[in-house]
């Protein structure tokens, strides 16, 4: 199996999931994520932040605890994470 049918196959695979349970989709997300509770630093339409990764929301993005205090959502169409 080629890696780009691997690839759209977990992603119809997740889609389904997604529909039936976005419970599942994030506790998921949650088991495997290297980013939950590591320090991270995104561009966010153009503007830099960091902070401690705390979770993800299916419908506002990646939650950060944010370095100068505060928690924002971020939305993954306008976010880049800085490596």
């Amino acid at each position: 199996m080629t890696v780009a049918k691997r690839v759209l196959t977990s992603l119809d695979h997740w889609l389904r999931v997604a529909k039936r349970s976005g419970k599942q989709v994030i506790d998921t997300w949650s088991r495997l994520s290297t980013q939950l509770g590591q320090r991270i630093a995104l561009s966010y339409d153009g503007k830099r932040f960091t902070g401690n990764c705390i979770g993800v929301d299916p419908e506002k993005g990646l939650i950060l605890q944010l370095d100068r205090g505060g928690v924002r959502m971020f939305d993954a169409a306008h976010t880049h994470i800085i490596k």
